[in-house]
């Protein structure tokens, strides 16, 4: 505890939403895509709602939509991007 604060003092302070944002989006899209192309291979019966593809495809789908949509997620690492190059 006492070395606590010289600890923190020292912390270089650094925000990772950039990385954060980039990691959320290519989860994202890698999983619609996979899933997505599972549907492809499997045609018709991967619409069935018996099959688990159906339920990957709905839930990699809402990955996109739920924390964050994929435009906000572009939006933060634009504006990341943008704060690092002026800086």
């Amino acid at each position: 505890p006492a070395l606590a604060p010289t600890w923190t003092r020292n912390l270089k302070l650094y925000s990772s939403s950039k990385e954060a944002a980039m990691a959320k989006l290519a989860a994202s899209e890698a999983a619609t895509f996979n899933a997505h192309q599972c549907i492809q291979v499997l045609g018709g019966m991967g619409y069935v709602s018996d099959m688990p593809a159906e339920r990957y495809y709905r839930d990699a789908r809402i990955t996109e939509i739920y924390e964050g949509t994929s435009e906000v997620q572009h939006l933060v690492i634009a504006s990341r991007l943008i704060k690092e190059m002026e800086a």
